[in-house]
C-alpha cells in the first residue's frame, strides 16, 4: 500500500517479500535515529565556501551520523526518514544551535569566519515561533542576523502551507537573515518565487557542475542560472566543485562563490581551525570518515 501510495495516484503494486525488509530498515533506523538526536550521536561538519580568489567567505554546516550498527549513514537517507517520521524540525533545530554555538567558538579563538549557512525544511518554517527562536538562538551565542544564512531546497516554496511558510519567510527577512535557495535548477525552477520571495543566494545544484566538460545541456544550464543570478543581483555558489576547469568555466561566466573537493572536504572543527591557519598538519580528509587528532 504504501509503495503503491509513494508512487502517485491510481498505482497498482503487488506484495513482494523485499517491501516487508524495507520497511522493517526502516522502521529499525527510525528508532536508531530517534536515539541519536537524543543521544548526542550526531555530528556536524563544515564546508568553506569560497570566492574566486580563495578566500573563505562563510561555512555551511552539515549534519552526519555515525550509527554503531551500521556505521556511517548516507545524509540523504536518514534525512528522508527523519523528514518522514516528523523528527526533522527537531534535527535542525539542534544542528542550528550547534552551528551557532561553534561560529561562536570559533570567533572566540581569533578565527574570523563570515557566516554560517544552516540548511531548514519546510517544517521549520511552518511554526510561527520559528523567527523567534532563530533569534533566541543567536542572541544566545553573541551573533547578528547576518552572521546566518538560511538555505532552503525550492519545494519549500511549493509546500501545501505555503501562505504560512511566507509569513515566517518575512518575518526572517525583516530581521536581516539572508535567505539562500539550495539545489537551484533541480526542483521546481518557477522564477516567478524569487520576485515574491526575498532570496539572496542561489545555489547551483552539483549535478550541473559535474556535467561541466563532458555534458553541453548541464553547462547550458550552469550558465543560464549563473545569468538568472546576474540579472536578480543574487549571490550564486556553485555546489561540487571537484576540478579546476569546473572552476574556470565558472568564473568565465560570473560564479561568486564555490564550494566542493577542489577548495576543501566537509570538516570537522578543528580540521577547518587548521584548513584557515594554513598550517603544515595531516591531511584531514572527509569528517565523515574517521576524523584525525589534529595539532594546533
Amino acid at each position: 500500500m504504501y509503495r503503491a501510495k509513494s508512487s502517485g495516484r491510481n498505482q497498482l503494486r503487488f506484495y513482494a517479500p523485499e517491501y516487508e525488509r524495507e520497511a522493517k530498515e526502516q522502521l529499525e533506523l527510525e528508532i536508531a535515529l530517534q536515539r541519536a538526536l537524543r543521544g548526542d550521536a550526531l555530528h556536524v561538519v563544515y564546508q568553506p565556501k569560497v570566492d574566486a580568489t580563495g578566500v573563505l567567505r562563510g561555512v555551511e554546516a552539515l549534519v552526519r551520523w555515525d550509527n554503531d550498527g551500521q556505521g556511517s549513514i548516507a545524509p540523504d537517507r536518514f534525512i528522508a526518514i527523519a523528514e518522514e517520521s516528523g523528527l526533522i524540525a527537531e534535527m535542525d533545530a539542534w544542528v542550528m544551535g550547534e552551528a551557532c554555538r561553534q561560529l561562536a567558538e570559533w570567533r572566540a579563538e581569533g578565527l574570523e569566519i563570515p557566516n554560517m549557512s544552516v540548511n531548514v525544511c519546510a517544517a521549520d518554517f511552518k511554526h510561527p515561533d520559528y523567527p523567534g527562536f532563530v533569534t533566541d538562538t543567536l542572541k544566545s551565542h553573541g551573533l547578528l542576523a547576518t552572521d546566518l544564512t538560511l538555505e532552503m531546497t525550492e519545494r519549500v516554496l511549493f509546500d501545501e502551507s505555503v501562505d504560512d511558510i511566507r509569513k515566517t519567510l518575512d518575518a526572517i527577512q525583516a530581521l536581516g537573515i539572508a535567505l539562500s535557495i539550495d539545489d537551484f535548477g533541480t526542483g521546481y525552477s518557477s522564477l516567478s518565487y524569487l520576485h515574491r520571495f526575498a532570496v539572496k543566494e542561489l545555489k547551483i545544484d552539483k549535478s550541473f557542475v559535474q556535467g561541466i566538460g563532458r555534458d553541453q545541456m548541464a553547462e547550458s544550464l550552469a550558465q543560464t542560472l549563473i545569468h538568472i543570478g546576474e540579472i536578480l543581483k543574487l549571490t550564486v555558489t556553485a555546489e561540487g566543485v571537484e576540478t579546476q576547469a569546473q572552476r574556470d568555466f565558472l568564473g568565465t561566466y560570473g560564479c561568486h562563490l564555490y564550494q566542493g573537493f577542489l577548495f576543501s572536504r566537509p570538516l570537522a572543527p578543528s580540521d577547518l581551525a587548521c584548513w584557515m591557519r594554513q598550517q603544515s598538519c595531516p591531511s584531514p580528509g572527509d569528517a565523515d570518515a574517521k576524523r584525525p587528532e589534529v595539532a594546533l
